[in-house]
Parts: structure tokens; sequence; C-alpha cells
């Protein structure tokens, strides 16, 4: 006679052991390749790409997703609001970081003269609140001007001069800059 604990104990185990197998070979713990096709790391953890290449291919990889809305899915685990977009981006390198904007602000160094692949900093909606709001990446800088690609709530992921925007030249606060991103700087 069959007892009816007995029942669920193994069925649950195989379950288990499935669900382990699965994990461990989608490539959760997967060292990520960047679309240049060279690995980020050795097989040691060193690693292997500098600041300007990290920085160079995630901007080319954050072009692909031009024209998505605002929180789309797609290929991260969360909805891509603004931070979401730049931590996924981040993330496909490796480098995890805070997912809202007012925590990116703190977690990154002040840079007076910012560089592709820094983050740049607004204000939120009401332009008398200091608090941060807003995050896009710079992608290239043009003299004085700022290049940004972003997510917006209304035009989904765009690129666009800080300077040309009358709402994010009025709300831009400053620039930060990735510890990780520094640490590989020469």
């Amino acid at each position: 006679m069959t007892y009816r604990g007995d029942i669920f104990k193994t069925p649950l185990l195989y379950v288990l052991i499935i669900l382990t197998a699965l994990m461990s070979s989608c490539g959760v713990n997967k060292k990520p390749t960047p679309i240049s096709g060279k690995p980020v790391y050795s097989a040691t953890g060193r690693p292997l790409l500098t600041a300007e290449e990290i920085v160079t291919d995630l901007i080319a990889y954050g072009k692909k997703f031009l024209g998505k809305p605002y929180n789309y899915r797609g290929p991260s685990a969360w909805p891509m609001d603004c931070s979401g977009y730049v931590a996924y981006l981040y993330s496909c390198y490796g480098i995890h970081i805070p997912r809202s904007s007012s925590a990116l602000y703190t977690y990154t160094l002040p840079v007076r003269y910012p560089l592709p692949g820094d983050l740049l900093f607004f204000r939120g909606n009401n332009n008398k609140n200091s608090r941060i709001g807003h995050v896009a990446l710079l992608i290239e800088v043009r003299g004085e001007e700022l290049i940004m690609m972003h997510n917006t709530n209304s035009r989904g992921i765009i690129i666009e001069s800080v300077q040309s925007s009358p709402y994010f030249r009025n709300r831009y606060v400053g620039a930060g800059r990735l510890p990780e991103i520094h640490a590989r700087m020469d």
C-alpha cells in the first residue's frame, strides 16, 4: 500500500533534479560574451577587455534596442525603464549595478568631463525637486554637446543631445562613472 506522503516525495525529487540541471545549463552562471565575440573574462575571472572596449561594444549593443518602448521586457529579466535599460546593458558585460536612477547617482563616481559609457543624471518631472528621476548612457561627446542613449516614457529608447532637448537640458544634474569602468581605465 502506498502511503500518501510517499506519492509526492519521488516526483518532487525529480522536479528538483530537472530544475537544477536546467539552471546550470541555460547560462545562469555563464560569463557574458559581448557582441564583438571577445570574452569579457578569462577562465580565472580576470577581466580581458579594457574600459574602452567594453563601452564601445556596449554602445553598439544598446543601439540594437532603439525604438523599443518604455518598460520593454526583451531579453531582460525585468522591464527596461531608464535605469533598467542601463543596468541591463552593463549586466551583459558582467557589471551589475543598482536598478534605480537615484541609487545609480550615489553609486557612481562624479565626473566633471564625462566620457562615453558614463551615466548622465536628471531631475524627475518636477524640475524644482532635486531628486534624481532619470538616467541616460552617454554615447558621444561633440565638443560641449553630450549625446545620450536612453529610455523615455513617451518615445522609448532613443538617441538625442542633452543640449538640444529643453526638457533634459533644464533637468541635467551631472555625470557619473561606474567604479567598475573607472578601475579598468588606463
